[in-house]
């Protein structure tokens, strides 16, 4: 069974959300962490994270998008009903 039963109708889980949607929101929060003082530098938030400084150089470059294609990516809209 996909979703629970709950009174009138059919409850089904909110959609997940794409890969990249998800590296977005996470790189304008670590870019906030650095920006606040809470994180040093990204050498600090990878030995944290325990990613790669590589992989969060990957994830960091999403911030460089334009404005425009980075509210595309983050305004997702499941087309599937």
């Amino acid at each position: 069974m996909v979703g629970k039963s709950i009174g009138l109708g059919f409850w089904r889980p909110p959609p997940k959300l794409p890969h990249v949607t998800r590296l977005l929101a996470l790189a304008h929060h670590l870019q906030h962490l650095i920006d606040t003082g809470v994180a040093d530098d990204y050498a600090d938030i990878a030995r944290l994270s325990n990613l790669s400084r590589a992989r969060l150089s990957q994830i960091m470059n999403l911030t460089l998008l334009a404005p425009q294609i980075q509210e595309e990516i983050l305004c997702f809209k499941n087309s599937i009903t």
